[in-house]
């Protein structure tokens, strides 16, 4: 599909590399020197970014190694063979999850720097779809250490890795037929492949569902329900707690999907589906943020207890009451230290508040598994990293909070009705100084390189 090979009139797939000039028959064409007749602006300044380098490779990298879990899972349930796979997928399934999460934060701190996406993070359905399968790879890999220490899981281990290949297959169906064109900010139109796609999809989607259900029984399964007090049961906990995420925001974003479906039901049924459709969210931020922010909170919170306890061993009352008492110690400590944060910056609410004191918790709790354990190796050191990396990626989200837009006292509005959205724009007149509430903005200079414009503003 990526090769774009013809089969007599019909084209499967696209290639990507071929020229404007070999698919549309326009009478500029035929002139051999055209590309110097041809004026324009050049690219979008936003693809002028050099994370446009980066970000999209580092991408696809890590979307095309879901590959090696989900085969290494269909190969495992065909022979039966449940013990060798363990090892030998773990190092991928780490790779992946690696490559598709540092893909992930490329976009954001490109969307930061451009400043056109809202911060950070905007919920945009193309950023919501790459983030979907990378939760669910994370779910699989904190199962896989559950099935290597305990043979526990392994239902769920197939489920998280099968599920993760097929929903990068789905939001590739989702940003190249165009079907998100008015949802998202993302530059995707509809390549004329949406049949192909779907084809695509539901061929592995069966063969990986009917190998699942059919080697079912055989899969090894311990029949005994995990300890409270146990490291596999929180790291359960918090797959699940993954699982539920990805759920939520794979639903939301599937609304055009839904809508799309019902549309040609009544189109094949005859009935009115004005009634069935659905409509997304109005302020789509607000809206996962309201479910995904507790979300975090509890992976922090279950990730952290996960740390204290150990594999499938019984614990004595000494040890649980030692347990204990570092959770609460720990938690002290943390929302003294949130509260202070919240005193000097009153914007934060309760839920900031909240999900602000278990990421100062969760990196507590790994500086002291990491002092206190007496394994010193890559893999301890490759743990904590891990844990360090998400209490401050939830630090950076939470400073989103104090996001403002500079906005002019005596503004020259490009938009006639006034809004919330006019108001993020304003204009500034070549050497007449605007002043903000805060700011005095001069507008200097002007200064142009091909492709490039820079504008010299002081402050």
């Amino acid at each position: 599909m990526l090769l774009g090979i013809y089969l007599g009139d019909y084209r499967l797939g696209s290639n990507p590399f071929v020229l404007l000039r070999h698919m549309i028959d326009a009478p500029i064409f035929s002139d051999p020197e055209y590309v110097s007749k041809i004026t324009g602006k050049g690219m979008n300044p936003l693809l002028q970014n050099y994370w446009m380098l980066i970000h999209p490779p580092v991408l696809f990298f890590g979307f095309a190694a879901t590959v090696v879990p989900w085969a290494y899972s269909l190969a495992a349930l065909t022979t039966g063979d449940f013990q060798t796979w363990v090892k030998k997928s773990l190092r991928w399934s780490l790779i992946t999850t690696a490559i598709l999460g540092l893909g992930i934060l490329m976009g954001s701190a490109w969307a930061y720097e451009a400043l056109s996406f809202g911060g950070y993070w905007a919920w945009d359905p193309v950023e919501n779809m790459s983030l979907v399968p990378w939760i669910l790879l994370l779910a699989g890999v904190h199962t896989h250490f559950i099935v290597q220490n305990t043979r526990r899981g392994f239902h769920s281990l197939f489920t998280y890795y099968i599920l993760s290949f097929l929903l990068v297959l789905y939001s590739t169906y989702l940003t190249r037929s165009g079907i998100l064109g008015e949802s998202s900010a993302h530059a995707f139109t509809q390549m004329g492949l949406e049949y192909q796609l779907v084809f695509f999809l539901a061929s592995l989607a069966i063969l990986s569902i009917s190998i699942f259900f059919r080697k079912y029984k055989t899969i090894p399964q311990i029949k005994d329900e995990e300890k409270l007090l146990s490291r596999e049961f929180w790291l359960f906990v918090a797959a699940l707690v993954l699982l539920f995420s990805a759920g939520l925001i794979g639903f939301t974003t599937s609304i055009p999907v839904y809508n799309k479906i019902v549309n040609q039901l009544s189109t094949v049924l005859d009935f009115n589906a004005m009634k069935y459709l659905k409509n997304g969210p109005i302020d789509p931020i607000d809206h996962h943020n309201r479910f995904q922010l507790w979300i975090a909170v509890c992976i922090c919170l279950t990730s952290s207890l996960a740390l204290l306890i150990p594999y499938y061993t019984f614990l004595t009352t000494e040890r649980i009451k030692t347990t204990y008492r570092i959770f609460i110690v720990t938690g002290i400590i943390s929302m003294s230290i949130g509260g202070a944060i919240l005193y000097y910056f009153p914007k934060y609410t309760f839920s900031n508040f909240v999900l602000m004191s278990s990421a100062i918790g969760m990196i507590l709790m790994t500086l002291l598994y990491f002092t206190k354990t007496n394994i010193y190796g890559i893999k301890t050191f490759n743990n904590c990293f891990t844990y360090w990396l998400w209490g401050f990626i939830m630090g950076v989200l939470i400073s989103g909070v104090y996001k403002q837009y500079i906005t002019l006292s005596q503004n020259i509005s490009l938009i006639e009705n006034e809004n919330a959205e006019s108001k993020k724009h304003f204009m500034l007149q070549f050497g007449k100084p605007s002043k903000t509430e805060s700011y005095e903005l001069n507008y200097l200079a002007e200064k142009t390189e091909k492709p490039f414009t820079t504008y010299l503003i002081s402050v």
